[in-house]
């Protein structure tokens, strides 16, 4: 079961990248284009899955000055990043909705 902010911003939002600021991050969110980008996310998905052999965080971008990925917590829907290599969650804001409302272009 995906959390249901995902279902929304795969259905909200139309937009090839979005690159952005949050405090200190560099953030890049997946690409929502009509029936295009849905692949990629479900590889994603998956591949985390596979790594980490649970849905507690959902991947949906990436930071790219570190090797965090965005995710969504599953259950509660707030946004963080993962860092892949220590397995730890840091927090960012409580909804994807938020984050994207929060973010800056320089």
């Amino acid at each position: 079961m995906i959390h249901e902010s995902i279902k929304e911003y795969f259905n909200s939002y139309w937009f090839a990248e979005l690159t952005g600021f949050f405090d200190s991050y560099s953030l890049i969110l997946e690409p929502v284009l009509p029936g295009a980008e849905l692949n990629n996310f479900y590889a994603e998905v998956a591949g985390f899955y596979i790594n980490y052999n649970n849905l507690n965080y959902i991947p949906i971008g990436i930071e790219s000055n570190t090797t965090f990925s965005i995710v969504v917590d599953n259950q509660t829907g707030a946004v963080g990043l993962f860092d892949d290599e220590n397995e730890k969650y840091i927090p960012l804001m409580n909804s994807l909705a938020s984050l994207i409302d929060s973010i800056y272009f320089r």
